[in-house]
């Protein structure tokens, strides 16, 4: 959204929800971008003629006002499905709720988590660029504290750094969406408006030098907010 767009969505949102009983003793108004993007890679590999391994790893950084990144890898022994592949859940471990979703997932079939792995990196320990208007590149580079989990979700060593290094192409057109919502309660009168795209990309990234290729699923997003809330 341009500045022009930016600056007369915040004045008629101002000019709809001001009461028409005069004047408005205290008025509030937020405007917010965020650029993100994730990356997602799993390979199959046939261990026995019932069982495949299945390995991933996942990768997502986000560059907005609270800015974040997040590193997952894991590998679990599954049963073969009828089509000699593996099924089974890929998001093994605990993750953040509002994290993307894991793509590729199926039915699950039985499968047992050989090993896995989470990892944070602070504010200040990783760098993710990204033009959120264009979505025509992005990169980042990043120390991660990386943490092995067993089966139940427990601790299995002292951790771990990984550096990570990945930069994104776009693999498709922008999409594009985004809404209006208002509502009041009691004297707080609250209006959002709420503008996002998204563009399908491939990723490629080395976790501490070793290349992984082409992704097998990635994308690049971008969102604008602006909030506006009067209370009297």
């Amino acid at each position: 959204m341009r500045p022009v767009r930016m600056a007369a969505l915040v004045a008629v949102l101002a000019a709809a929800t001001i009461p028409a009983r005069a004047q408005v003793p205290s008025a509030g108004a937020g405007i917010g971008m965020d650029s993100s993007a994730d990356a997602y890679w799993e390979t199959t590999q046939d261990v026995s003629d019932t069982q495949v391994r299945i390995s991933v790893r996942y990768l997502a950084a986000s560059a907005g006002r609270n800015g974040w990144s997040e590193v997952f890898t894991g590998s679990m022994l599954c049963d073969k499905t009828d089509d000699g592949g593996g099924g089974g859940d890929p998001g093994m471990g605990p993750r953040d709720p509002e994290s993307p979703p894991l793509p590729g997932d199926v039915e699950p079939v039985p499968c047992v988590v050989e090993n896995w792995a989470q990892g944070w990196a602070d504010p200040g320990s990783f760098t993710f660029k990204m033009n959120p208007l264009l979505l025509r590149s992005a990169h980042l580079e990043g120390t991660y504290w990386m943490q092995s989990y067993d089966d139940e979700g427990n601790p299995i060593d002292d951790g771990r750094e990984t550096i990570v290094v990945a930069d994104w192409t776009p693999d498709g057109r922008i999409q594009r969406g985004g809404g209006t919502q208002s509502f009041h309660s009691g004297c707080t009168v609250f209006a959002s408006d709420y503008e996002g795209a998204y563009r399908q990309a491939v990723a490629a990234a080395t976790f501490d030098e070793v290349d992984f290729g082409p992704s097998t699923f990635a994308g690049m997003g971008s969102g604008l907010g602006v909030d506006v809330q009067f209370e009297c």
